[in-house]
């Protein structure tokens, strides 16, 4: 594995720890402004080294599936549209 595979990794790893604060700030809406755009740059930076480094990366694919991006959307900085609700019976 290259030294590049392995630091990503680990930065993947250190921001996936915060997900889940973040995730609960937002919905109690204790989280401010200036720390959402301080994570959303700090993931638009882990995303530019993912995308970096599969360009340089000669290793094998293997075999992660991500969503597809549609027009105008980005898969990795835009959620998908949220499921319809479940028919009334």
């Amino acid at each position: 594995m290259r030294i590049e595979t392995t630091e990503l990794v680990r930065a993947l790893g250190a921001v996936s720890q915060h997900i889940p604060r973040v995730i609960n700030g937002l919905l109690t809406g204790q989280i401010p402004s200036a720390k959402q755009q301080e994570f959303a740059e700090l993931l638009l930076g882990l995303g530019e080294l993912l995308h970096n480094h599969a360009e340089t990366s000669s290793e094998p694919d293997a075999g992660l599936v991500l969503p597809p991006a549609t027009e105008g959307r980005h898969a990795l900085r835009e959620p998908p549209d949220p499921e319809p609700p479940p028919a009334a019976p």
